[in-house]
């Protein structure tokens, strides 16, 4: 179910049942096989019984994650072509893309995302998120922000990102 802003996602037992919000999604994560279906501009997740798997599609990922829990033989998070998507599961994954492959640890409460590929070392974009709000780190591509329960924050930073909201979602504008 599409809205005008960001899906909510309630997946029950044996099927999806989608809700509308207003401004963010929520998916939670049940032990049967449930499929979240988002918006055009965002990622599909596939629920499965044994292991993640990624592939990537035009210029958006399709991620598929475990039930209950993600395992982190396979990533759970995808490159896009100039942005890093990250995943959040019930247990918070944190991804690491590096040299086009991404890889997952599991950390207790949020995720951390470090992307390499396509920016140079010494000013690599992070999405740190904190305990209410994420904190954003630009580069000199654009960044995705990753949302929790609350609006994420971009802190100011070597190239002085500012995160404005649009209409479909927030957007980190870089400002010299």
């Amino acid at each position: 179910v599409l809205t005008t802003y960001w899906p909510t996602c309630v997946l029950t037992p044996n099927r999806p049942t989608c809700v509308l919000t207003k401004y963010r999604p929520t998916c939670v994560l049940t032990k049967y096989r449930p499929t979240c279906v988002l918006t055009k501009y965002r990622p599909t997740c596939v629920l499965t019984a044994n292991q993640p798997t990624c592939v990537l599609t035009a210029n958006r990922p399709t991620c598929v994650l475990t039930a209950n829990r993600p395992t982190c033989y396979r990533p759970t998070c995808v490159l896009t072509t100039y942005q890093p998507t990250c995943v959040l599961t019930t247990y918070w994954p944190t991804c690491v893309l590096t040299a086009n492959r991404p890889t997952c640890v599991l950390t207790k409460y949020r995720p951390t995302c470090v992307l390499t590929t396509y920016r140079p070392t010494s000013n690599r974009p992070t999405c740190v998120l904190t305990k209410y709000r994420p904190t954003c780190v630009l580069t000199t591509y654009r960044p995705t922000c990753v949302l929790t329960t609350y609006w994420p924050t971009c802190v100011l930073t070597a190239n002085r990102p500012t995160c404005v909201l649009t209409k479909y979602r927030p957007t980190c504008v870089l400002t010299t």
